[in-house]
């Protein structure tokens, strides 16, 4: 019987790059390390982590990227990823979540606050000594050219294939239907909002604007990215988040938060390239050209990983300043190219 080799893939990623736009603080964090399994073959991990909150984001990122990183740096961790890839990403998300609200315990501890443990949540008299938390995007790229994504709040990734754009992430906005049915099952009382724009001259619905019903053909909330999406928050008690999960965020987690992760796996056919990065990228990005744009980097960089996100960078940067000025948010991305051989 005649046997096949399996087709291999060169997997490169590029150096970070990063602005810290009109922010005060740099809150997005990111981390790349390679695994190699006890066959010899290898997969390369990229973790974009970005902030949250104003006193504490930077912690929690940074916190989020140490912990991926060891993690990954356990005897045999890519022999076990292989042997199960979805289990061993979720893994790797509770532990982050458990390290987030480690990091959280012991601030409580030194502030000399009192607090209980309900669960996996925690409880304390004033709950903004504990706000504060981060997104997570999470790639692991094989050099058979599987790409496992492990999404959680809204850094997002996209793999690009010729003049083809596939989304790796799930929508974690509170837009989404399914978020919403699935937190009100259990907690009807948690609020989802679009911003109401008041210079829209249009009276505010008294009946308030949820999001689900939205107000048919009103227009009077704002977008917050370049496609069109309407700012929106998800919120409990006197907290909000523009997402539905997120790792840390102690107070929003009575209302129905949660850091459990969406997945999705692809096998690379042809060469292509994987975009990951901070939100602050993704807001000055259109969907709909996305696939047209990195074809025309390619062509002028080729499947130069570093050549090509410098590229991006660049570009994404001008338009950010161009779009949102000195209130434009943080960015940190990278490119994962991978080559068939």
């Amino acid at each position: 019987m005649a046997s096949f080799a399996k087709t291999q893939y060169i997997v490169d990623v590029s150096s970070v790059r990063c602005d810290i736009g009109g922010m005060k603080k740099q809150q997005d964090t990111g981390c790349c390390i390679e695994c190699v399994g006890s066959d010899g073959s290898k997969m390369e991990v990229v973790g974009v982590f970005d902030g949250h909150g104003s006193e504490r984001g930077e912690k929690f990122s940074m916190k989020c990227a140490d912990c991926l990183i060891s993690c990954l740096s356990s005897t045999g961790f890519k022999d076990h990823f292989d042997s199960d890839p979805e289990v061993a990403g979720r893994e790797i998300c509770a532990e982050i979540s458990r390290s987030c609200r480690e990091l959280n315990i012991r601030h409580l501890e030194s502030i000399g606050e009192d607090y209980v443990r309900d669960g996996p949540k925690l409880k304390t008299k004033d709950m903004y000594n504990i706000n504060g938390g981060s997104t997570g995007t999470i790639l692991f790229v094989t050099d058979s050219g599987l790409v496992h994504c492990f999404h959680v709040g809204d850094s997002d990734a996209w793999f690009i294939d010729n003049d083809t754009a596939i989304k790796l992430c799930s929508d974690h906005s509170p837009s989404s239907e399914e978020e919403w049915n699935r937190i009100h099952e259990d907690f009807p009382d948690s609020k989802f909002e679009y911003h109401y724009q008041v210079c829209c001259g249009i009276p505010r619905n008294p009946e308030g604007s949820h999001v689900f019903p939205k107000r048919k053909n009103f227009n009077g909330y704002y977008r917050n990215n370049v496609n069109g999406h309407m700012a929106c928050t998800f919120g409990v008690d006197y907290f909000s988040l523009a997402m539905t999960r997120a790792f840390g965020d102690e107070p929003m987690r009575h209302g129905g938060l949660i850091a459990q992760p969406s997945y999705k796996m692809i096998q690379v056919e042809e060469s292509g390239l994987i975009k990951v990065a901070t939100d602050g990228y993704w807001d000055n990005l259109r969907d709909d050209t996305l696939a047209l744009e990195t074809s025309e980097e390619i062509k002028k960089c080729g499947f130069n990983a570093e050549a090509i996100v410098q590229e991006w960078f660049s570009t994404t940067e001008k338009k950010a300043k161009k779009n949102f000025g000195t209130g434009r948010d943080n960015m940190l991305g990278f490119v994962i190219t991978i080559r068939r051989q």
